[in-house]
């Protein structure tokens, strides 16, 4: 492949810059990353598992990251069918001011949505969403 030298060299970079691994290796403690999950309406119930789907998700986006449970992101489920989910990631920035993310939707015709497309969609959701 021909763009992945630049690819392994910028990811290099970002993790030097970033304090990726480097900062784990010279002593520093990694990042502490808290996350919760919620709905928008009462009306609306958790699928089972999405939430700890969503925090296994932030762990593999974040791997340099020690992600638990708490506040300082928030998966908020906005509607949810047998087909369908729409939901954001909210942020808690450092002065306590709640920012909402962008909005993402998915559609399964046909089917409910199963963990792989779940996290596909999770993936794409945090993705999306710049930390605090």
């Amino acid at each position: 492949m021909r763009f992945r030298p630049m690819f392994v060299t910028l990811t290099s970079l970002w993790m030097i810059f970033s304090g990726g691994a480097g900062a784990e290796a010279m002593g520093n403690s990694p990042r502490q990353l808290t996350a919760t999950c919620g709905t928008e309406g009462a009306k609306t119930a958790l699928p089972d598992g999405l939430c700890a789907l969503f925090l296994q998700r932030l762990a593999v986006a974040y791997p340099d990251a020690r992600v638990t449970e708490g506040s300082e992101l928030r998966l908020v489920v906005q509607k949810l069918s047998g087909v369908s989910i729409t939901a954001r990631i909210d942020t808690v920035q450092a002065d306590g001011v709640t920012q909402q993310g962008a909005h993402r939707a998915m559609m399964r015709r046909g089917a409910a949505p199963d963990q792989a497309a779940l996290s596909q969609f999770l993936d794409a959701l945090i993705g999306a969403t710049p930390l605090p």
